[in-house]
């Protein structure tokens, strides 16, 4: 998806502005990843680099973290590993994608 996408709805045309209000929410971050990850990655990295977004996206500049501290936690986001959580997520997934498969 481009960050400015004209060619989209008016409501879904600038990138941050849809997604913004969607980060906080556990629930709906789970719409906005890539359906093709197949919900193979730790939900918890996903939840982190929300919140990462989200202080990178503060209004306030000076509340924003610089470079380096947005480095030092996507490295340490990086670390974390899928929990069993995740793997019956991911495993559910896949089950439902190939009965949906089946039915077409």
């Amino acid at each position: 998806m481009r960050v400015l996408d004209p060619s989209r709805p008016s409501h879904q045309c600038d990138l941050v502005n849809w997604a913004k209000p969607l980060l906080p929410d556990k629930n709906k971050l789970r719409n906005l990843m890539d359906p093709r990850l197949e919900h193979g990655y730790p939900f918890q990295a996903a939840s982190q680099v929300a919140e990462l977004i989200i202080r990178c996206l503060d209004p306030q500049c000076k509340l924003r973290p610089d470079m380096e501290q947005v480095l030092g936690k996507l490295k340490e986001i990086s670390k974390l590993e899928m929990t069993p959580k995740d793997l019956k997520a991911q495993t559910k997934y896949l089950k439902d994608a190939q009965r949906r498969r089946r039915l077409q």
